[in-house]
Order: structure tokens, then C-alpha cells, then sequence
């Protein structure tokens, strides 16, 4: 969760992002793994702020492929994932891609899964189609393209989700009908092991669309869910923060403020220290590159 900085300072420079995610691990996580997935982490950020950056058009569908892809070295993270060695070659289309990725990708399987026990539990529905589970996901719709969703209103909001610790031995899924379907422990481990915080930290931000509901998902998760929620929220605050037409001050509910956002950032302790610290990382970047201009927000 601490190289987040790296991938906003490094933006432009992906390897340099990658080789200073992976120096950081090692000052407390060195193994191979854990150095992998920091680089990783770092490589999402910077690709998004990239892309950002040049007027790019980026999905989810793109970063779930930058997750594929990634030339894992350590075998237990790609397994888990990139999509098997044994299924058919991922088309190049979006739309043929998309489908490819349900039916084959470990983390969108157990999403559509997931919803579908919680359906049929609830309301005694079949499998929904998957292009039906993530409203954000289809590769038509870009990061920060509203005309694409229906913002989260009043009456529209997540029910809570029960926040007691998940039985590690329980095999049932959550089933409540309105809040999003969280996998049970067994499915989707939550625990401080690096994999494990790594997974839970995609599941929710695939399996969500917007920063509140991801947030709300990654703290529910029981176990170590302080890191899961603190890696998530850097993945989804910038995807979600960067073009939310939407900030603090404001009483509309966007991508990634909400009412509850809101109360949740005028909780925070030492917010004066936090502002801080971002202000110096914004003078690094722009020291770094003269030509970056950002949004006071």
C-alpha cells in the first residue's frame, strides 16, 4: 500500500515505477512475491495516470489485461492472476476479449459466481449474464464516461453490509439482494499474506463500480481487512478520483464522492498532515516533470 506514491510520482516512467515499488518492498516484504506485487501495483497506478495524462481511453477491461499479462516470475501470483495456460488465446477485440475474460479469468469467475449465489439466494434467480455484473466493465465504457452509468443516488445507495468477521470455515456467500456480493473467506481469503491482500484488493475493485461500494466491500472482508481497504482505496482512488467531475465540497454524488465519502474524509485524524504530505508529492511530480499541470482538487 505504500508504493502508491511511486506509481503517481513515476508515471511516465513504468520500469523506473516497477524497480523503485520493488526497492521499497524490500525493506520489510523482500521476497520474490511480494516485490512482484508491489510492481505491479505500481505499474496499475502509473498506467493509469499515463493515460490520463494523454487523453487516453482506458477501461477496466484494459487493466484486468495489464493484470494478465504481467510477466509474473513468482508462479502462485499468476496462477491466480492471468488466465490459465490451458484456455483458448484471448481474442484482440474488446467485446470478444471482454467475454474471453469471464469465462476464463479466476477473478471474474468467482465474481460472477459470487453474484449469482447471492441472486438466486436472495431472489431465486438464475446466473445473471456477466456483461450484467460489472456495470463499469464492458470495454465501451471508459473511466469517467458518466453518460455509461447511473450514478449512485439516495435511494440507490449499497445496504450495509454485515461487518462481522467472515467464518473462515463457512462456505456460503453473502446474500444480501441490494449490497454487492462478497465471496465467502474459503473463496477469497482476506488475510495478511501478500496474494491473499493482492486478490482481495482486484475482487473488489472488478467486482464494483464505484470508490464507496468497492471501499465499503474491501473493510467487510473480516481478517486483515485494514490492508485490503488501504490497497484497494489507492487503485480506486485514482481510477475513480482522477476525472470524478465531483469534489469534496460539493453535495452531488459521483464515481467517487458520495455522502458517505464525504463523512469519511472529514473524519480523517491528522487531515492537515495528509494534505501536507500530498502537497510535497504534488511539488516531487512537478519538479520532476515541469509540464505536468494538476487539478487543484
Amino acid at each position: 500500500m505504500r508504493v502508491l506514491p511511486i506509481g503517481l510520482a513515476y508515471w511516465r516512467d513504468d520500469a523506473e515505477a516497477q524497480t523503485l515499488a520493488r526497492r521499497s518492498s524490500t525493506t520489510t516484504h523482500p521476497a520474490e512475491m511480494c516485490q512482484e506485487a508491489c510492481a505491479l501495483w505500481a505499474s496499475l497506478i502509473a498506467r493509469i495516470v499515463r493515460d490520463t495524462a494523454s487523453g487516453a481511453s482506458l477501461s477496466k477491461l484494459d487493466l484486468l489485461h495489464l493484470v494478465s499479462e504481467y510477466p509474473y516470475a513468482d508462479d502462485r501470483l499468476r496462477a491466480s492472476l492471468s488466465l490459465p495456460a490451458d484456455s483458448l488465446p484471448c481474442p484482440t477485440l474488446p467485446i470478444p476479449r471482454e467475454t474471453h475474460y469471464w469465462a476464463y479469468h479466476p477473478i471474474l469467475q468467482l465474481v460472477a459466481n459470487t453474484s449469482a449465489k447471492a441472486a438466486a439466494a436472495a431472489r431465486n434467480r438464475t446466473k445473471p449474464s456477466g456483461r450484467n455484473l460489472l456495470h463499469y466493465f464492458p470495454s465501451s465504457s471508459t473511466r469517467g464516461s458518466k453518460a455509461n452509468l447511473s450514478a449512485p443516488s439516495s435511494t440507490n445507495q449499497p445496504a450495509p453490509i454485515d461487518t462481522s468477521r467472515r467464518t473462515p470455515a463457512s462456505t456460503s456467500e453473502s446474500t444480501s439482494p441490494t449490497a454487492p456480493a462478497i465471496p465467502s473467506a474459503v473463496s477469497l481469503p482476506s488475510t495478511g499474506f501478500v496474494l491473499d491482500t493482492l486478490r482481495a484488493a482486484l475482487y473488489c475493485f472488478f467486482a464494483t463500480d464505484t470508490f464507496e461500494s468497492g471501499a465499503v466491500m474491501a473493510v467487510n472482508l473480516g481478517d486483515d481487512a485494514d490492508t485490503v481497504g488501504a490497497v484497494y482505496g489507492g487503485l480506486a482512488g485514482v481510477w475513480y478520483g482522477v476525472d470524478d467531475g465531483e469534489d469534496e465540497r460539493t453535495s452531488s454524488e459521483g464515481l467517487f464522492w458520495s455522502s458517505r465519502v464525504r463523512e469519511w474524509v472529514a473524519a480523517l485524524r491528522a487531515r492537515e498532515l495528509i494534505d501536507e504530505v500530498a502537497s510535497e508529492l504534488v511539488n516531487f511530480v512537478e519538479a520532476q516533470y515541469p509540464n505536468t499541470v494538476f487539478d487543484e482538487r
